[in-house]
This record gives C-alpha cells, sequence and structure tokens, in this order.
C-alpha cells in the first residue's frame, strides 16, 4: 500500500557515498609503510559495515565472518609497527614536543592507546 511504513525494511542508504564525502582519515603520525595503511582503512571500513550496516540484516553467526578479519588486521598493524623503531620513536617525540597544538596530542594519545590496546589483545607491547 502506498505511504505505509514497513519497519523491516530499512531505508535505502548510499553508505559509500557516505564514506566518501563524510570519512576524513586523520593522520596523527605519517605511517611509511603503505601495508599498514591499508590494514588501517580496511579495518575501519569492515568496523563500519560490521556495526552499522549489517546488525539490521544479518545475524550474530554471520556477522562472526568480519569480526574476526578485525583482530587480524590489527595484529597486521602491532607486528609491522613493532619492528619500526623509527616510527616508535617519532611517535613519542611528538607526543612530547611542547609546539604541537592541543588538538594533535589528542589525536596522537588516541592513536598510541589504540595501538597499546591492539597489541595486548595479542600478548605482544610494542617497545
Amino acid at each position: 500500500m502506498p505511504g505505509m511504513y514497513y519497519r523491516d525494511i530499512p531505508p535505502v542508504q548510499n553508505h559509500l557515498s557516505f564514506l566518501k564525502e563524510h570519512v576524513i582519515y586523520k593522520e596523527a603520525i605519517t605511517i611509511k609503510y603503505p601495508l599498514v595503511l591499508s590494514e588501517i582503512h580496511q579495518t575501519y571500513r569492515i568496523v563500519y559495515i560490521k556495526d552499522v550496516i549489517l546488525p539490521g540484516v544479518l545475524d550474530e553467526v554471520t556477522i562472526a565472518s568480519p569480526s574476526a578479519i578485525i583482530p587480524a588486521n590489527n595484529a597486521t598493524v602491532v607486528l609491522l609497527l613493532k619492528d619500526d623503531t623509527s616510527f616508535i620513536q617519532e611517535l613519542f617525540a611528538r607526543m612530547k614536543s611542547p609546539s604541537i597544538s592541543d588538538e594533535s596530542k589528542r589525536n596522537l594519545d588516541k592513536w598510541a592507546k589504540n595501538l597499546y590496546l591492539a597489541s595486548m589483545c595479542y600478548g605482544r607491547t610494542v617497545p
């Protein structure tokens, strides 16, 4: 019937357009490895799909598949960055620098905390 509202049918949304137009990657610190950057971007998109698109459409068993990819990607990022001593040194040097803005310090702090949490999930702490 025209004009009826069906709760089970979600409204049409253009998620790709949203990701391209509204999501901005804030690079708190330069990442030299293209693979690490690719894993970070892919993980963000998978989390978006899992948290925004799939819950209303798929069951928990099906959502488990992308949920397994997220820690694997995080492990790749941690493993690649843990051996890059210049990255870790630059991260902490920038965090200690008095010349960066408060917003940059907050972004670096969040980034360092996320890296640390990801490393703890695998029993590997970043030096």
